[in-house]
Formats: C-alpha cells, structure tokens, sequence
C-alpha cells in the first residue's frame, strides 16, 4: 500500500490565500482557478457561503465570482447543482496521472490531502482573513 500526499485548493501560487476556516470550525478548500473548467465559482456553495463572494473577498478581487474553479475532488453533492446519478470524483490528469501511473499507484493506495488554511471572518456581508 502506497500512500500520496495531494495539495488540494489554493496556495501561495494558485489563488495566493488560503482556503477558510469558517468560525464554526468548519472548513472548504476553494478549489484552484482552471479557464478550462466547466464552473464557475459563484455556482459553488459550501453550506451557506456562496465561493464566488468568498473567492472575490479573499483575493481582494483577483479571483471573481465568474472565474471558473477546477473542483478536484468533488467530493460535496451539495456544492453544485447535479444530475440525478451524480458519484464524488477526484480524478488526476496530464503530468500527475503520469506520475501516479509511472509509480505504481492503484486500487488499495491511500491519498492523503492537505491544504493551506486560515481562520475567516465575516463582517457586513465581506469574508476576509
């Protein structure tokens, strides 16, 4: 059994902040900016906190609510709107499927994610840091 550690959600390079910790101790990892990607992050909820205002707030404008987000894992059914036979995903491609392939990793390997996170607040409608 391998075990892989994956950096899931913005860093210092994508996005440049950190992912929240919401007061109730509660946490979401923003998933990182993707062009490609087929959403956008205001289409995403973590409970009642809408990403895209997250997103918008946290960056200081850099990242809007328009922006599209690569949400790898999708692992939360209420995060986005689904279909009816919608499954969690987490799903490597390009160079770390590559990697991942090149190593041996398979069925019974244990992948660990990891983040960078800070503790949110709320005020007048605003998240910051």
């Amino acid at each position: 059994m391998k075990i892989i550690l994956s950096r899931k959600g913005f860093d210092s390079a994508a996005g440049k902040v950190a992912s929240p910790i919401f007061p109730t101790g509660e946490f979401y990892s923003l998933p990182i900016p993707d062009e490609l990607a087929p959403t956008q992050y205001q289409e995403i909820n973590a409970g009642e906190h809408n990403l895209g205002a997250m997103a918008n707030d946290l960056s200081k404008g850099r990242i809007r609510p328009t922006y599209r987000a690569h949400l790898d894992p999708d692992l939360r059914f209420e995060s986005i709107r689904r279909t009816a036979n919608w499954r969690p995903l987490f799903g490597e491609s390009g160079s770390a499927e590559s990697h991942l392939r090149k190593t041996g990793v398979g069925d019974g390997d244990i992948f660990l994610f990891f983040g960078w996170y800070r503790q949110v607040t709320q005020s007048a409608g605003r998240y910051s840091l």
